[in-house]
């Protein structure tokens, strides 16, 4: 589809006003609950999310997956497409809870109706892997945060250096963050010594 085409090309913009379009025409033309529309709306939400937009995505994630449990097969492709971009949504919005149960899941149903080196499984599978190993390290991380006091920081990053720029740029507030990527993102703690600057 053109919408697609002008996306890969990194135009998100012309590819956004492309998809709403495409689902305004749908949306006058088609049945509420009609596959096409449903996936002209998943599509819109992934360009959302694209573009950083993921509360508008995850609306549209969660309308779609609505509809879709509703109205397809529990084993379908779409639903579990629909499950897996959701959980990727609000996976990035920091709910890894509701990620891991949209998850859990698509595993379970590509587990069951797919080979387990088929590439589908082995997405589904290191998404959950990422998501479970960052809900343990934020659980593990708490009670040393609790044990830290005075003038320190709970600092987040990939490394030692990304985590040390935060820190001296004052933007690590201790929480929780999952890089855009979807990559595991370190918890470290930095105690600001009193005689270095």
């Amino acid at each position: 589809n053109l919408a697609g085409t002008i996306a890969k090309l990194g135009d998100l913009p012309d590819a956004r006003a492309l998809l709403e379009q495409v689902l305004e025409v749908y949306s006058r033309t088609l049945p509420a609950d009609h596959l096409d529309q449903q996936r002209a709306r998943l599509n819109l939400a992934n360009t959302l999310y694209q573009l950083g937009d993921l509360p508008g995505a995850r609306a549209l994630g969660e309308q779609v997956l609505e509809v879709f449990s509703r109205t397809l097969p529990e084993d379908h492709p779409d639903l579990q497409r629909a499950r897996q971009n959701l959980g990727l949504t609000i996976k990035a919005l920091s709910d890894l809870p509701g990620a891991r149960a949209l998850e859990e899941q698509v595993l379970e149903v590509l587990s069951r109706t797919l080979p387990d080196d088929n590439p589908h499984v082995q997405v589904a599978r290191g998404n959950l892997a990422v998501t479970i190993s960052t809900l343990a390290v934020a659980a593990a991380f708490q009670p040393l945060r609790r044990r830290i006091s005075g003038p320190s920081r709970i600092v987040l990053g990939r490394s030692t250096s990304q985590s040390a720029g935060l820190w001296r740029r004052g933007e690590a507030q201790g929480e929780t963050r999952v890089g855009s990527d979807g990559a595991v993102i370190t918890l470290q703690a930095f105690v600001r010594c009193p005689w270095r600057a």
